[in-house]
């Protein structure tokens, strides 16, 4: 969102960060002012937040300031528009997943945040119907606006899947690895597979650590899945472009998502889904996808054994891949929120 906005001749961006970000990301940006600071523990930016953002918005006399991680700071100067972004609900419908700490913050800061915005800006009409069921005194100042679809523009090389080791056909997992990505479900719903399908296809799982007790290794271990499953940890962009490009469909039968960014990401590359039927995923993946219950096993397996065996349903949710990620385009995201930035400004105005 922020390279998108800072192509818009309106704006003069000014983005503030904890820790230093990378030089590959700023050299992205249109000429914009990056302030950064050094703090990497959590209370520090904490702390951080609440004291170098108000100072830093009042020297740069910002007349808005978008919190696009579900915090206001408080002591911004009384002149500045205040705009939040709130991406999802996880404190609320998948607590449990969360680490303590940070659910105590959401559930504490979250409440604080939207009374202080003056706008509020979600990503799916899913965590718009859940915030008023909320928070209904927000009814009035809430605008969706979805996240666009990143087509990673990296050349596809063959070469590093046969770097990987990777010469099966491939289902493509892509996330942190956390409880609320429902990986154990998946890795048991895919051992359950008839050896006719699992021969067919390997299951990909991509992405880094993230926390709690999820240990991949012994479970596949456990459900003899060794031979079937490769746990890639973190990729790079041009790894991931190809892992992409090559899959057969995307898996992602989360127990919460608030948008769930590589639905997207897949149906860029025409990729059909297999995702939850709950949350903002039905609304995201939309006639592209098989929706599974992300608590059902045996739904999990079922959905892929549709999109492995059955070649003109998964022809014909490829086509609507194609079409159904035209919905999702950043710049015209960023003219939607430029538009709120403007309403948040006049409203501002006519409270101070």
């Amino acid at each position: 969102m922020c390279r998108a906005l800072s192509h818009i001749k309106e704006i003069s961006l000014y983005l503030y960060a904890p820790s230093p970000i990378s030089p590959e990301f700023i050299s992205s940006l249109e000429p914009s002012t990056v302030r950064s600071a050094h703090f990497n523990n959590r209370l520090l930016r904490q702390i951080w937040s609440e004291v170098c953002l108000p100072f830093w918005a009042r020297q740069d006399r910002v007349d808005v300031f978008w919190g696009p991680t579900h915090r206001i700071p408080n002591w911004l100067p009384s002149r500045t528009a205040r705009v939040l972004t709130i991406h999802d609900l996880v404190w609320k419908f998948a607590g449990e997943t969360m680490r303590p700490f940070s659910k105590t913050l959401e559930q504490y800061q979250m409440p604080l945040a939207i009374k202080k915005a003056d706008h509020i800006v979600v990503d799916s009409k899913a965590i718009a119907n859940s915030l008023l069921e909320e928070f209904p005194l927000c009814k009035n100042k809430i605008t969706i606006i979805s996240l666009g679809s990143n087509h990673l523009s990296h050349k596809v090389d063959l070469q590093i899947l046969k770097d990987m080791n990777i010469i099966k056909p491939y289902c493509l997992f892509v996330g942190t690895l956390e409880p609320r990505k429902n990986l154990a479900n998946l890795l048991m719903a895919y051992s359950k597979l008839p050896e006719s399908s699992k021969s067919k296809i390997m299951l990909l799982i991509a992405g880094g650590t993230g926390w709690g007790d999820v240990n991949l290794e012994s479970l596949i271990k456990n459900l003899n899945l060794s031979s079937y499953v490769k746990l890639l940890g973190f990729v790079d962009e041009p790894t991931l472009a190809t892992l992409y490009a090559y899959a057969r469909f995307l898996v992602l039968p989360s127990l919460y998502e608030g948008f769930g960014l590589p639905l997207v990401e897949a149906m860029t590359y025409s990729l059909p889904v297999l995702t939850s039927n709950n949350s903002a995923m039905i609304e995201i993946a939309g006639n592209a996808g098989v929706l599974v219950d992300p608590l059902d096993k045996e739904s999990i397996k079922q959905g892929l054994i549709q999109l492995i065996n059955d070649d003109k349903l998964y022809n014909v949710l490829s086509q609507n891949a194609k079409e159904n990620v035209r919905r999702f385009n950043w710049q015209f995201s960023a003219n939607q929120l430029l538009t709120v930035f403007k309403e948040a400004i006049l409203h501002r105005k006519s409270v101070t």
